[in-house]
């Protein structure tokens, strides 16, 4: 994990009992640390979609600084950043890419090398 993310993230993670080895799914971790989407609706609104925020403030913050660090490290991560992100908005593709790093540290933590095709659909 030390590798993808940063020592100082995993210890983060690991400090706030968010170790990713205690989460029987990648969504659950997900869903720990507060980065899935949840939608705020009544019977007559039908909200957007947003981050749940359920989880550690100081968790998601690590997070984001360890998807920048990504961003600005791995070739195939900048390349995917590159093709998908949004001239008005690019917070919104570095928040994409905080979302989907659960689910990597999740599979790295059970022994597997991080990839990232695997985690992104990379063009061409």
């Amino acid at each position: 994990m030390g590798r993808t993310v940063g020592k100082v993230t995993t210890a983060v993670l690991i400090s706030l009992h968010l170790d990713p080895r205690s989460f029987m799914t990648p969504k659950s971790y997900q869903k720990a640390l507060g980065v899935n989407l949840t939608e705020k609706s009544s019977g007559q609104i039908n909200g957007r979609l947003r981050l749940s925020k359920r989880g550690s403030a100081t968790a998601r913050k690590f997070l984001y600084l360890a998807a920048l660090r990504l961003l600005a490290n791995d070739p195939k991560v900048g390349k995917w950043y590159e093709a998908k992100k949004d001239e008005r908005v690019k917070i919104k593709t570095v928040i994409a890419l905080m979302r989907k790093l659960p689910l990597a540290l999740w599979h790295i933590a059970r022994g597997e090398r991080f990839d990232a095709e695997k985690l992104l659909k990379v063009a061409g």
